[in-house]
């Protein structure tokens, strides 16, 4: 499974999938989003952020909801409080029955696990730091 970089600084996530059954360009979401290029991407997924605070996010999801997409199955927000030395990536989850991406035919809104996941890649002390070990 790959990954894409992320900013847990009030970043965005967003399933390539999704702007084709959506019909939504990525030049589309690039002008929504004031973004000249994506922070990072792959084949399913398109990374975008930092943003300047939660409001400004706030803007940028109603932005993507205008495109016709829709918040947790079409996108996410990465919003969190790490130090600088530990860097976060995500990754297109399988599926429960072990198939990639969203192979089930349920609507969108009724299905019960998301498409991404999120783990710390880095979590390595800058060189300034040092620890003790009993």
């Amino acid at each position: 499974m790959g990954f894409i970089d992320v900013t847990p600084e009030y970043g965005l996530v967003i399933r390539k999938d999704a702007l084709r059954e959506r019909n939504v360009s990525l030049e589309a979401v690039l002008a929504a989003l004031k973004a000249d290029a994506p922070l990072d991407s792959d084949d399913r997924l398109i990374s975008f952020g930092p943003s300047f605070g939660q409001e400004a996010l706030d803007g940028l999801i109603k932005e993507l909801a205008g495109l016709g997409l829709q918040y947790f199955d079409d996108f996410v927000e990465v919003v969190g409080t790490y130090p600088e030395w530990c860097r976060f990536r995500v990754g297109y989850a399988k599926n429960r029955n072990g198939k990639r991406g969203l192979q089930d035919k349920r609507p969108l809104a009724t299905r019960s696990r998301p498409p991404i996941m999120m783990t710390p890649v880095s979590t390595t002390a800058p060189a300034s730091h040092s620890y003790k070990t009993r």
